[in-house]
Order: structure tokens, then sequence, then C-alpha cells
């Protein structure tokens, strides 16, 4: 069914946005650490085009399941812009851009969810 398929892409989407977010928290409390990297997590493009919709693990290269029932989502090393004399490479300005990124892309989760949601409704209702 289409709709649990959307459902199911906005759930995972959500998800990833929550890691993302939790990142760019840890990356902006670093800021001052010697020698921090910022990191990232992969793009939610690359998760969905390997197979990260699909819980079964068949393969090594799809997400694993944390213990708390959560997706596991990779990380990788941030594309340094700068470097501070210290070796850190957080960018506080990047990390606010990346983070309001996240923030319009989860209003955009949740108006989607929100809009299959009263279509389903309304198609119940008669």
């Amino acid at each position: 069914m289409v709709e649990s398929a959307i459902l199911q892409l906005t759930h995972r989407h959500a998800q990833w946005l929550m890691a993302r977010q939790k990142v760019l928290s840890e990356n902006i409390a670093h800021a001052s650490s010697p020698g921090y990297r910022a990191i990232d997590v992969e793009p939610f493009e690359k998760l969905v085009a390997a197979g990260g919709l699909d819980l079964r693990a068949t393969s090594p290269r799809h997400l694993r399941i944390a213990q708390d029932g959560t997706q596991a989502i990779g990380t990788r090393v941030q594309r340094a812009f700068e470097t501070s004399h210290s070796g850190n490479t957080v960018s506080l300005d990047r990390q606010l851009v990346t983070a309001n990124e996240v923030r319009q892309a989860y209003m955009l989760n949740s108006s989607i969810v929100k809009s299959l949601n009263r279509l389903l409704s309304s198609a119940i209702k008669g």
C-alpha cells in the first residue's frame, strides 16, 4: 500500500533528522575542544539507495537496529571549511545553518504526515 510506504519513509526520515540533530548538538558542544573533528550523518539519499527502508537485515549494508529500537545511522567526518589553530574543525556558523536545514526538513516531514492522516481520515469517513 502506498500510504504505508510513505509513512515508513517519513518515519525513517524523522529518525534520520533526530540523529542529525544529535550530531549537530555534539559538534556545537565540542566547538572549543582541541583536535575535535566535526561529524555529520550519512546523507538520507544514500541510506534510501542502500536499501535502508527494509528492516530485514539481509545485507551488511542495511541499517542496524540499535538496542533502543531506533535505527543506527552512520556518521562521517564532516568536510572542514576551516580549522582552528587547536585543530578543531567545528564551524559554529555552518552548524547553525545545518540545524536550520534540519528544522525545515522536520517541518516538511510533519506536514506530509499530517496531510496523509487527513487524507486517510476523510477516506474512512466516506
